[in-house]
């Protein structure tokens, strides 16, 4: 109790309170107006800095940038340089039923893309088609007919299932494994 028999409150001003609130926010204001405009004019982004502007395009891009950033993978003593997209082809592989084991080779130039040869198969890459995987009796084939500089062109897919078939979808053509026997099919054109 206070003297003159009055009870003790705290009393808060309202007046005082939303007052100093509205100049924090006021303060605030143009620091999250700006923080919107900047976050607004980047756009929507993806890993590595790149811009979504429509599934494959992107892919096509990032892939594409990818060539400018060589790398080098180092495997117990030994180096091999590469590029990104090959290296993310050859890591996406690991662990699943494409995986490539270690390279035995470094990339290497090819008119138009590049190529690293592993223990399992071989990574192609150009920035027209990406990088793919063939091996086995397909990339045997595959070199059989000239490689990217043959009637076949560029991988376009990793080797694929269809049933009892495994095939591999090139620019201009499919090589195709089915019932123990190897098939290739030319586009026409």
């Amino acid at each position: 109790m206070i003297p003159n028999g009055r009870s003790a409150q705290t009393v808060f001003s309202p007046r005082r309170y939303s007052m100093s609130r509205r100049s924090s926010l006021a303060r605030a204001l143009p620091l999250v107006a700006a923080v919107a405009l900047t976050l607004t004019a980047c756009g929507e982004q993806t890993p590595g800095g790149v811009q979504e502007s429509g599934g494959e395009q992107a892919s096509a891009q990032a892939e594409q940038a990818d060539a400018n950033n060589p790398i080098v993978v180092k495997i117990g003593e030994d180096e091999f340089a590469t590029n990104m997209a090959i290296f993310r082809k050859y890591e996406e592989a690991k662990g699943g039923p494409l995986a490539l084991q270690a390279p035995v080779a470094p990339a290497e130039d090819l008119d138009g893309g590049k190529r690293q040869n592993y223990a399992s198969g071989t990574v192609f890459w150009s920035p027209e088609t990406g990088a793919h995987i063939v091996r086995g009796q397909i990339l045997t084939t595959y070199y059989d007919n000239g490689g990217p500089g043959g009637t076949l062109g560029w991988p376009v897919s990793d080797e694929a299932v269809d049933g009892e078939a495994v095939f591999t979808d090139f620019q201009r053509g499919q090589i195709r494994l089915e019932n123990q026997a190897i098939r290739v099919i030319e586009q026409a054109g």
